[in-house]
């Protein structure tokens, strides 16, 4: 009797939020079906030994067009913005310290180097797609691949905002109107509206083209728009050039 009462009361708060409770429902019964606290720990050991194989070849492959200590004080802002400043000093020193001790990177080096940091972004997509139940899972092959696009996404998007950076950094001897006649605090503010977009369209890429099922994308959208405005809140709205 009481069940049936409570059930009753649920259908019909239900459909007074437009199935938002539903929705809830749905997704707590996931994340309890898929383990997501598990699966967070484990896109955390992957990540973890992918960082500093990944941070390698944003620095390496940056350095091939662009002044290397530009490259390498642009990646430290980035690591500062996404890590926790409690590890910040330990990532950036150490990264430091591997810097100062290798050499030249070659084809071969650099193909090593992706390969290795490819295994966080395959943990990271399989979980993504663990969302989906009815979603079919990728072979090793297919999952290697989707990792090699993820970096090769976030890499362009680094490398637009070293571009930007220079412009920035040179607005002043460039002979265009529209860039020298412009003032800093102008650049800053578009430089934060880019930065927080690129940020937006990883996430919209995460849930729209890496699970193997149909996503609206509508459903993206506002998925990748609440976890874009949530990364720029946590990084204390400091999305500056350098």
């Amino acid at each position: 009797m009481i069940s049936n009462r409570v059930r009753q009361l649920y259908q019909r708060a239900d459909r007074v939020s437009g199935n938002r409770l539903d929705i809830l429902k749905d997704a707590l019964r996931t994340f309890i079906i898929t383990r997501a606290s598990q699966a967070s720990a484990s896109i955390a050991y992957y990540v973890i030994f992918s960082l500093f194989p990944l941070l390698l070849v944003l620095i390496s492959a940056g350095s091939f067009f662009l002044d290397s200590e530009q490259v390498y004080l642009k990646v430290t802002q980035l690591i500062q913005q996404a890590i926790p400043a409690s590890s910040y000093d330990w990532i950036v020193q150490n990264l430091h310290h591997v810097l100062m001790q290798r050499g030249p990177v070659g084809i071969i080096g650099l193909a090593t180097l992706l390969w290795a940091a490819s295994g966080g972004f395959i943990c990271l997509a399989y979980n993504i797609n663990l969302a989906w139940l009815e979603a079919r899972q990728r072979n090793f092959f297919q999952g290697r691949l989707i990792g090699l696009q993820m970096i090769a996404a976030l890499s362009g998007l680094f490398f637009m905002t070293l571009i930007l950076d220079t412009i920035i950094g040179l607005r002043h001897l460039v002979n265009l109107p529209i860039i020298s006649v412009l003032p800093l605090q102008i650049w800053t503010w578009f430089y934060g509206f880019f930065s927080w977009g690129a940020i937006f369209l990883l996430f919209f890429m995460l849930y729209d083209l890496v699970p193997t099922v149909n996503v609206p994308r509508r459903a993206a959208f506002w998925g990748a728009l609440t976890a874009s405005v949530a990364w720029y809140v946590r990084s204390g709205f400091r999305l500056q050039p350098v």
